[in-house]
């Protein structure tokens, strides 16, 4: 079974052109090709994350949600997370996999959300993270 990394940044829509409307806290992908999981039975975990940020944002607890993951009940919602961070850390972050929802895909969609739910910009300038979707560990 294939495994998958995903090098994603919110300026890669910079380079070619697709949704200028993306941010750096809410952005989406568009893939080069579609992926095709052969079955259901996929995980995926956030295993690295870069911020580009302005001076003197004090918000640094991020919820991180990913489109392509099975929704979990965060902050009386269904929302698909996949991480909280905390954005001043530099060590490598624990791979704590999640159950995907989809096995065909050709865009990911990422964003951040502060501690509360709210949708604030946390200064950032820039988003770089790295998935890893591999078959589902039993």
């Amino acid at each position: 079974m294939m495994e998958y990394y995903f090098h994603l940044s919110s300026d890669d829509f910079k380079r070619v052109g697709f949704r200028e409307n993306n941010k750096p806290y809410d952005f989406i992908i568009d893939l080069k090709d579609v992926i095709t999981l052969p079955d259901d039975k996929y995980e995926c975990a956030l295993i690295n994350f870069n911020v580009a940020r302005t001076r003197g944002k004090s918000d640094n607890i991020a919820l991180i949600f990913c489109d392509l993951v099975k929704v979990s009940y965060v902050r009386e919602q269904y929302l698909p997370i996949l991480k909280q961070v905390d954005l001043r850390k530099r060590e490598p972050l624990n791979r704590e996999y999640v159950m995907m929802d989809v096995n065909q895909f050709n865009k990911i969609r990422i964003y951040l959300r502060g501690h509360f739910m709210e949708s604030g910009s946390f200064g950032l300038t820039r988003f770089d993270c790295t998935l890893h979707i591999r078959p589902r560990k039993t």
